[in-house]
């Protein structure tokens, strides 16, 4: 952001969102499955953080390429880091 280029950190964004994905995979003893089933079949897991299908729909969701849509979406993503245990402020 400090650059200037709102598209790279959504980007940036839109890799938090599967590397969260990939860690409850594989926190549920599952593989991570393809890509296109990886939405899908995170759902379906047994060890999700409360208010997950809420919270990780709303941070895929890019609403307009602004600084403050940027940080809306890292919040949530933070909200999920800390239920995972995966932050710390």
């Amino acid at each position: 952001i400090k650059r200037g280029d709102i598209a790279q950190a959504h980007y940036v964004m839109n890799n938090g969102v599967d590397w969260i994905l990939d860690y409850i995979f594989l926190e549920n003893n599952y593989f991570t499955p393809w890509g296109k089933w990886k939405v899908h079949y995170v759902f379906l897991m047994d060890n999700l953080p409360q208010d997950f299908k809420k919270n990780i729909l709303e941070s895929m969701k890019i609403k307009e390429f602004t600084e403050k849509d940027v940080f809306r979406r890292q919040k949530i993503l933070i909200k999920i880091l800390k239920q995972l245990g995966l932050f710390r402020d």
